[in-house]
């Protein structure tokens, strides 16, 4: 009877992750963001006079957080956070040697697009959502003939 089910328990690292593993490690790391802001959010509630400064600088917090767990993670584990936590690991493509950990060059790569790339959407996201609210009220609109008549 287990010979049946002798290809799930597979540790075999030729094995290719799920589309549904895949997703489900990047929806992790994808609500990891608001939860840290909301946390933040309570503690500058909390007690304001000492921490009014954590709302503020929740998402450079998070950038902070994010580089120490993944760059700890990519040395270590020669996964991210992520990817570890589902049971994936990354392998370069010139590494011949089973186990071995991944280069400096592939570590550096990664942590740019695991870190650096979301932090910068997320800013350019909530820099176009403040000029779309500005601009549905009007003042983005009167701020632009404004700069245009001092011009």
């Amino acid at each position: 009877m287990a010979e049946y089910g002798a290809h799930v328990a597979s540790t075999s690292i030729s094995e290719r992750p799920s589309i549904f593993t895949a997703l489900a490690q990047e929806n992790l790391m994808s609500a990891v963001r608001p939860a840290l802001k909301h946390v933040c959010k309570i503690l500058a509630e909390k007690w304001p006079s000492e921490l009014h400064w954590l709302y503020r600088y929740s998402n450079e917090l998070h950038l902070l957080l994010d580089l120490i767990l993944q760059h700890y993670c990519l040395k270590k584990l020669s996964a991210s956070f992520a990817e570890n936590f589902y049971g994936m690991k990354r392998v370069a493509l010139c590494e011949a040697e089973a186990g071995a950990k991944l280069p400096f060059k592939v570590r550096t790569k990664s942590l740019i697009f695991l870190v650096f790339v979301p932090y910068f959407k997320s800013i350019a996201d909530q820099l176009f959502e403040r000029w779309r609210e500005e601009d549905a009220d009007g003042r983005l609109l009167s701020q632009v003939r404004l700069t245009l008549q001092v011009t």
